[in-house]
């Protein structure tokens, strides 16, 4: 399967959508308002499955059209157990199966192509929506082709509770209860800097359509790619209140070793030469160059100097203004004590430094 993709055209960001996508969502009121959530799944645990669906299926104050648990691959009988039985407890629930492991971006893919409603919600598989998340994002003020966007919280072990930095709405609209209009575009500049987790967002089937869906061929930061795209052709429905919790407590991507290659930045390179995001090109090197820096402090971190050096030279090579930190970190690189290396490495960059990758 391969995701859906559309004409890309100029699609301009102002307060509403082009007339031709009003007419094709509709107004997002009353009945209207017909949410599946997607999630995909990969040999989950399953009783991480099975919480993550509960969490979506038992919502206070709202009901969920669907829940679509596109299955990639799995091979671990548990796993597939755990879906047939979500399935057949719940009329809600969707068991897809893949014909071949398509990876994040086509399993979600799958899932939006076969969605029935017409807003849809994102899951991992080891996650969970807040209790009254689904409430949360209907109740905001939001019409036509808005993206309602909220915010997340990090479940670390220990049961430890993070949240990340709060987008900056101070610039936008005042709806009421906490929800702001976010306008254009500051919305683009926001998101591309804070990263908010795909189970935050609430988007209209015929946008994420419209911008060709997930791209396909990045293995990483494609989520954040799509709310880009989506927020150039959406307004934005903004609040930093908290609606979904990302567990952080066991082995995932957040906490591979592939997080330490040319792979990770990916959708930051692929954004920056994207036709579609050609006025945030300035930030979006920002971005690069961060993406950059953050990876050379965790290789440095993981014991992998050489190839710390090497996205260190890449940062510097987007901004030759980056000489002086680019040898404030070959200094850092050459420190023998660990901790005094360390210390080193976070004035660099300011990028979450983990050095318990899988």
């Amino acid at each position: 399967m391969a995701g859906e993709s559309s004409k890309d055209g100029a699609v301009g960001a102002g307060a509403g959508a082009p007339p031709r996508l009003v007419e094709a969502f509709g107004r997002m009121d009353g009945s209207l308002k017909q949410v599946s959530v997607v999630c995909p799944v990969y040999n989950t645990d399953p009783d991480m499955i099975r919480a993550a669906a509960r969490s979506v299926l038992d919502q206070q104050g709202a009901s969920v059209l669907e829940l679509l648990l596109v299955n990639d691959q799995s091979s671990s009988p548990p796993t597939l157990d755990v879906l047939k039985a979500l399935e057949a407890e719940d009329t809600r629930v969707r068991v897809l199966h893949n014909d071949r492991n398509l990876g994040p971006a086509g399993t979600r893919n799958a899932g939006i192509r076969a969605a029935r409603g017409n807003l849809i919600g994102f899951l991992d598989a080891d996650d969970m929506w807040r209790p009254d998340s689904l409430a949360a994002r209907l109740s905001a003020p939001a019409t036509e082709a808005d993206m309602v966007v909220g915010s997340f919280e990090d479940l670390l072990p220990g049961d430890v509770v993070n949240t990340p930095f709060p987008l900056p709405l101070d610039n936008g609209e005042a709806l009421g209860d906490g929800w702001f209009a976010w306008p254009a575009p500051a919305a683009t500049h926001g998101l591309i800097n804070q990263w908010r987790h795909l189970g935050c967002i609430l988007a209209p089937k015929a946008a994420i359509k419209e911008v060709g869906g997930f791209d396909e061929k990045l293995r990483y930061g494609e989520d954040w790619m799509l709310i880009v795209r989506l927020s150039t052709l959406c307004r934005v429905i903004a609040s930093n209140r908290v609606l979904y919790t990302l567990r952080r407590q066991h082995s995932s991507m957040m906490t591979s070793r592939a997080r330490l290659t040319r792979a990770f930045s990916r959708a930051e390179e692929t954004a920056l030469v994207h036709p579609a995001l050609r006025p945030y090109r300035k930030q979006l090197r920002w971005a690069l160059i961060r993406q950059y820096k953050g990876m050379a402090a965790n290789n440095l971190a993981n014991g992998m100097r050489w190839q710390g050096v090497q996205f260190a030279v890449r940062a510097w090579l987007r901004d030759p203004r980056e000489i002086r930190p680019l040898m404030q970190f070959v200094r850092a690189a050459r420190i023998a004590n660990p901790e005094h290396r360390m210390r080193e490495v976070r004035k660099y960059s300011t990028a979450v430094v983990a050095t318990d990758l899988d």
